[in-house]
């Protein structure tokens, strides 16, 4: 699906299948609604933001391509048991407002190359289990946290394998809570 303007989904609704959206230079808002998302989505797009309007399960994958914003609007984007996000190969993603929830090694976020790159504006990286970063880098352009869900009986860890290197703006910083 390609849109010749910003648009987006209803509340309640999504993606059954698999399909792809173009967000060059557009924004695909989703609804006011908590939402369940199964469906796998191919989102390409230079210049293109995919704003959360509510707390969003995913169990399906996003995979992305160009340089793209995940704009939270303060929700919940939860990985659950098999939700995972994939950046093709060189491209950019940047978490904004947003928790990410149940990040692991079994799903989570995947990088197709040292070319990937991941920033963190005002988000939040709560993983379920371990976790090993080893492609790409990661940007922390403004303040973020790094840790665990609350209730989980074990500490999880956060390897960074890449060979790239990451950054914490001047301004910003990265919060490591206990656990």
């Amino acid at each position: 699906i390609a849109f010749l303007r910003d648009s987006g989904l209803t509340n309640g609704y999504t993606f059954l299948s698999t399909g792809s959206v173009d967000l060059t230079d557009k924004t695909f808002q989703l609804g006011n609604v908590p939402t369940e998302w199964p469906g796998n989505i191919y989102w390409i797009g230079d210049g293109g933001t995919l704003k959360l309007n509510h707390d969003v399960a995913l169990s399906g994958i996003w995979t992305f391509s160009g340089s793209v914003i995940i704009d939270g609007n303060s929700y919940v984007l939860d990985l659950g048991q098999t939700g995972t996000i994939v950046l093709e190969r060189g491209a950019h993603v940047e978490f904004k407002n947003l928790s990410l929830y149940n990040l692991s090694s079994q799903h989570g976020i995947v990088c197709n190359d040292n070319d990937c790159a991941i920033t963190l504006n005002f988000s939040d990286l709560l993983l379920s289990g371990n976790y090993v970063f080893d492609k790409g880098s990661i940007y922390i352009y403004y303040d973020s946290i790094l840790g665990m869900l609350e209730g989980l009986n074990k500490p999880c860890t956060f390897t960074y394998a890449s060979t790239k290197t990451s950054t914490i703006d001047s301004f910003a910083k990265l919060e490591i809570i206990d656990g």
